[in-house]
């Protein structure tokens, strides 16, 4: 798929693994050795013996004859920057290569007729003619290398243009182009996506935002986290408050249930107090987070800054 110029092997040199090289030893190797996943490679070979020149024989060549439009250089006919700007000698290439002018060479049926015995897994090519498709080759066994006049899209914003559309505009040597009244390229696309992995506002604005400084930054996110923590710690007040008022309502005695094995039970009111004095003992010794969270601290009053 290179630049340089290939040369047919010399007879002299023998095969590797097929005891000749034609299509009897092929097949000879197909059949003994019950061959399943077949990939086939082929080049600009393969098409000429169906009257579609290659590109590099000098005079007879594409390139060759592509001379008469003046190109800067002759794989410019496929450069996308030059077509852009450009696309005349292109159509003037699909003119001459469009499908249907030309027959599937034995070569190109014999392709087909591996995909039909289930034999071949892919075909690589680096032909644009599309003769593989006109032999019965389906689409997703092929691997067009260098793209083919299978399909077409604009180049912007990738809208199909009509297969009888594009057929009709290459024979009077036309150029097509988009059918849509507002082509912007892939710009709509990036929109919808835009909005679908963000769609909230504010969190776009938010994203949108001029970054803070360290400081300023440092103490959003002190802000950020006491938030999280006074809402921690009110849902267990609330959870300690409905507990109490739930186990008043109990038609006991008021003593709390003691696991099995323990001879001893307590009140509500002396649990209670015994808790509030686990918690003072905690605050006493350090163990409470206000050493960690300072604005826990009942003893402080300003809130700590950096």
């Amino acid at each position: 798929m290179g630049n340089e110029a290939s040369t047919p092997v010399s007879e002299d040199v023998p095969p590797i693994t097929l005891k000749a090289r034609t299509v009897e030893a092929v097949a000879d190797y197909i059949k003994k050795n019950n061959v399943k996943r077949i990939v086939v490679m082929t080049g600009a070979g393969i098409s000429t013996s169906a009257g579609i020149p290659d590109f590099r024989s000098p005079n007879t060549g594409l390139y060759a004859n592509l001379a008469r439009l003046n190109l800067p250089y002759a794989e410019a006919v496929f450069d996308i920057s030059y077509f852009r700007n450009n696309p005349r000698p292109f159509y003037e290439l699909a003119h001459e290569l469009y499908p249907g002018k030309y027959r599937p060479t034995v070569t190109h049926s014999f392709i087909s007729l591996l995909n039909k015995k289930g034999m071949l897994l892919k075909a690589f090519t680096q032909n644009i003619d599309c003769l593989e498709r006109e032999a019965g080759v389906p689409g997703d066994k092929l691997v067009e290398a260098h793209g083919s006049f299978a399909t077409q899209r604009c180049i912007d914003c990738g809208t199909e243009f009509p297969d009888d559309r594009m057929k009709d505009t290459v024979a009077i040597k036309e150029i097509p182009y988009c059918e849509r009244t507002r082509c912007e390229g892939w710009r709509d696309e990036l929109e919808e996506l835009w909005e679908t992995t963000n769609p909230s506002r504010s969190e776009r604005k938010k994203q949108e935002a001029k970054p803070k400084d360290k400081q300023a930054d440092l103490d959003a996110r002190i802000e950020e986290l006491t938030r999280g923590v006074d809402k921690t710690l009110k849902l267990s007040e609330d959870h300690q408050r409905q507990f109490e008022k739930d186990f008043a309502k109990r038609p006991d005695t008021g003593k709390l249930d003691v696991p099995a094995g323990l001879a001893k039970s307590v009140t509500a009111a002396e649990h209670k107090k015994q808790s509030e004095g686990e918690v003072n003992d905690r605050k006493s010794n350090g163990s409470d987070l206000s050493h960690i969270y300072p604005h826990l601290d009942s003893k402080s009053v300003d809130k700590p800054s950096l």
